[in-house]
């Protein structure tokens, strides 16, 4: 947390501050150069009112490209549980069936289970109650690294999950 905080021109009170969400606006400067230093687009970093969202930092992070996701809902249980940390690389070279993912739909950030299909990719919940969601191939073919979806973004790829009981 200290690294981003230099990096991006902050305490870490402030960091820890939009991790938690007691700050909910953030400047546009400081959201270019936390995009930069956690290697995302600025976009990923926005909500639809204009805040940062406080997931994609971690004070746990272990390299440069690990991040943390806690989950706030029980769509995939019994697998991940509310309040689980998902932690992500940002670095993913390709996606097999069963992996977990972080992607980004409507703004909105997901932890899923991928599966691959023939034109698309099929993102699965743990909770068998809810039907797969499928999201076609922007460009009807894929290669051997992550393709690119319609509607869906693909943040990265689960390292490891922290149960907090």
């Amino acid at each position: 947390m200290e690294q981003v905080a230099q990096a991006v021109g902050v305490t870490k009170s402030t960091v820890r501050k939009w991790e938690h969400g007691i700050i909910q606006s953030i400047g546009n400067d400081k959201i270019a150069r936390l995009a930069n230093v956690l290697d995302l687009p600025v976009t990923a970093l926005i909500e639809e009112t204009g805040s940062i969202e406080a997931a994609s930092i971690s004070e746990g992070a272990v390299t440069s490209n690990e991040l943390v996701i806690t989950v706030n809902d029980d769509t995939m249980s019994p697998f991940i549980l509310k309040d689980d940390e998902v932690y992500y690389t940002t670095d993913v070279q390709q996606i097999n069936d069963g992996d977990v993912i972080i992607v980004s739909v409507k703004k909105a950030v997901h932890v899923r289970f991928a599966y691959l299909a023939a034109k698309g990719i099929k993102l699965h919940f743990g909770n068998q109650m809810k039907a797969p969601e499928y999201y076609p191939l922007s460009d009807g073919t894929r290669n051997s690294f992550v393709s690119q979806y319609t509607g869906l973004r693909i943040l990265g790829k689960a390292t490891r999950l922290v149960r907090n009981l």
